[in-house]
């Protein structure tokens, strides 16, 4: 069996020291309880650059098909999503769009 993990999305990535390092986030409830929700850092994916690019390489294909089906979601300038740029607190990431840990 292969272990599966939810994300709701990238936080941030970045190179460093030759690695690719990928921070993904989940959606949490924001602890006021006024039907926010913040990005919470979930898990942390280290690539080589190699890899990184055969990945690019499937997720390009995967864009391509989700097009042909009419599933791409509908962009904004900046690139996010219409769904994720909506549930975004304006602090949940740097202004770089890279994690802090980077």
């Amino acid at each position: 069996m292969i272990e599966e993990t939810y994300v709701d999305g990238v936080l941030g990535a970045g190179l460093n020291r030759g690695m690719l390092r990928i921070d993904f986030y989940s959606l949490s409830p924001a602890s006021g309880g006024g039907g926010e929700e913040i990005r919470t850092p979930r898990q942390r994916l280290i690539m080589t650059p190699q890899g990184f690019a055969e990945a690019y390489a499937v997720f390009t294909d995967i864009m391509l098909k989700l097009k042909e089906t009419g599933l791409e979601p509908a962009r904004k300038a900046d690139g996010q999503t219409e769904q994720s740029a909506a549930s975004e607190p304006a602090d949940a990431v740097s202004p770089s769009g890279l994690s802090p840990n980077f």
